[in-house]
């Protein structure tokens, strides 16, 4: 995996593929970094003492978003600092084909992801579970990737389209998609409904297991 990830990281930008392995990268960076927090201040009691003034879906809700705009502002400096290193000439101009949509699903596939990371912080009792747990989403991150290969010259066959609206690979799909094509309205705005429904429920579940069972509230 670290083998495949490094290979990632060494790909030059002009690839259609950059998008997506930027967005993997800042998920492992920040979904762990996360993870394993919510461990630690479970383990010294923070967490019960933030509860006492909020509800449990309040605050997960609360550190999910406050992440995800943080990530968000990361990506647009590393962006900005690679537009001037390289001076738009790593950039191949399909790069910014659909470039709003790609931004706007960069973000939902962020929220969603470090919505289950949230998820496996709530459910490991140990960093060592949290990086086994980890390294099996990792396992599922790098999914699209190994598909890639068949979507992107065949963004609108049956398995790009299942794997498209299935929410566990859907937005790094769509963004790869949406770097080859463009894409009806209604594909769009489905798939963001998918996702946000998604991240909805896992709140929901997580932050009821969070607070009756592992805070026994």
């Amino acid at each position: 995996l670290f083998t495949v990830f490094f290979l990632m990281i060494r790909r030059p930008p002009r690839s259609t593929l950059f998008p997506y392995t930027t967005l993997f990268r800042s998920i492992l960076l920040a979904g762990g970094m996360f993870a394993r927090s919510l461990v630690e201040e479970r383990s010294n009691g923070i967490i019960e003492i933030l509860l006492s003034s909020c509800k449990g879906e309040q605050l997960l809700s609360g550190k999910i978003l406050g992440l995800s705009l943080l990530g968000v502002f990361q990506l647009f400096i590393w962006v900005i600092f690679g537009l001037i290193i390289t001076k738009n000439e790593a950039f191949n101009p399909s790069f910014f084909n659909n470039l709003g949509f790609q931004i706007l699903f960069f973000f939902v596939g962020f929220i969603f992801y470090i919505t289950i990371y949230t998820a496996i912080g709530i459910i490991a009792k140990t960093d060592h579970e949290v990086q086994q747990f980890s390294s099996y989403l990792s396992l599922l991150l790098i999914l699209p990737l190994i598909l890639s290969v068949y979507v992107i010259p065949h963004p609108n066959s049956g398995l790009s389209l299942f794997l498209n609206y299935f929410p566990l690979t859907s937005t790094p799909i769509m963004i790869l998609r949406l770097n080859v094509i463009s894409l009806q309205l209604y594909e769009i705005i489905l798939t963001l409904f998918i996702n946000i429904i998604s991240v909805v429920v896992i709140i929901k579940l997580s932050s009821k297991y969070f607070s009756k069972i592992v805070l026994n509230r």
